[in-house]
């Protein structure tokens, strides 16, 4: 059951901020401050995640504006959004964030048209809005497009014949056991995520309640799990969807592999998805929202994929 706690609804104009009580939900196991910030079409909610000993990190998420808004209305927003962030404790200030990373997140640099359903938007946002508000690009990312399946899958063979044990096993996802998958899967993400960039947990109502609409979506084969046949333990986990709209895409959503397995696991799970996606007659792989700083980043490039998204996350530090 959600976490009731107390929070501000911010009603602003350019020359005056009114505040008035309401209340929000948490969405995660954490302790969180959740506020509102409005003015005449444009809307936005401020997060204060409890990281530590204190709230040392402010989210600008939810961002909302009217196709009528300019971008000063735009920056105006954004500037009291981060004042306010400011002002609560917050010692740097990140966004678009909606609350945390397991919900929308990142701006879109380049055309939004292009984008597939897991790739972030901010209708009416742009980077010179940002910019404006003093909120420089702190973290960048970016989803390639594997348009030549046949090449790529020669590739990550050659690339997957480091030793693997024969003790991991690939399967399936079981989509008539969902629930006990999800909560396997819960488990596996929250121990394999925990170190990455701007990371906050996540309980398993919550986790299921996520990932419960994507269950229409999901073939089956596409999403694979490595196992150890002993232990019974996750290894590694690859979650791949069919677009909805281009019927020859795959898009490849989230890859982790534990600091237990093998270091090959994680790309033979991708060798294998790509076989699949070949024997199922798709023409491409989308590799979905990848850090440009992360080891992996130069894998979709090795594999003759094409940059075809581009995405950002701003930032401003208390001075």
């Amino acid at each position: 059951m959600p976490l009731l706690i107390p929070g501000l609804t911010f009603c602003f104009r350019r020359d005056a901020i009114t505040m008035k009580n309401h209340t929000q939900h948490t969405r995660t196991t954490e302790a969180a401050r959740v506020e509102d910030l409005s003015c005449e079409g444009l809307s936005a909610k401020l997060y204060l995640p409890a990281v530590g000993k204190g709230w040392q990190l402010g989210y600008i998420g939810n961002l909302k504006a009217d196709k009528d808004a300019t971008e000063v209305d735009r920056t105006a927003l954004l500037v009291a959004a981060k004042k306010r962030l400011f002002e609560l404790g917050a010692q740097k200030v990140i966004g678009p964030i909606d609350g945390d990373t397991w919900h929308r997140y990142r701006l879109p640099l380049s055309d939004p048209s292009n984008l597939t359903f897991v790739e972030p938007s901010y209708p009416g946002f742009t980077a010179a809005d940002f910019y404006s508000a003093d909120m420089p690009i702190m973290a960048t990312y970016h989803s390639s497009i594997i348009a030549d399946l046949p090449q790529a899958v020669r590739r990550t063979g050659e690339i997957s014949t480091e030793q693997i044990s024969t003790d991991v096993k690939i399967r399936q996802l079981n989509l008539s056991d969902y629930d006990n998958e999800m909560t396997l899967l819960h488990a596996f993400s929250t121990a394999a995520f925990c170190k990455n960039f701007l990371y906050s947990d996540i309980n398993l109502s919550d986790f299921k309640a996520l990932y419960q609409p994507l269950k229409s979506l999901i073939r089956e084969e596409l999403v694979l799990i490595a196992q150890s046949e002993r232990s019974r333990e996750v290894l590694a986990v690859m979650l791949a969807l069919p677009d909805p709209v281009n019927k020859s895409l795959v898009i490849a959503k989230t890859i982790a592999r534990s600091v237990t397995a093998p270091r090959a696991t994680g790309r033979f799970l991708f060798h294998t998805l790509l076989e699949r996606c070949l024997h199922l007659g798709y023409s491409s792989v989308l590799c979905a929202l990848i850090k440009d700083s992360n080891i992996s980043a130069a894998l979709p490039a090795q594999l003759g994929g094409k940059q075809l998204n581009r995405f950002a996350l701003f930032g401003s530090t208390k001075q």
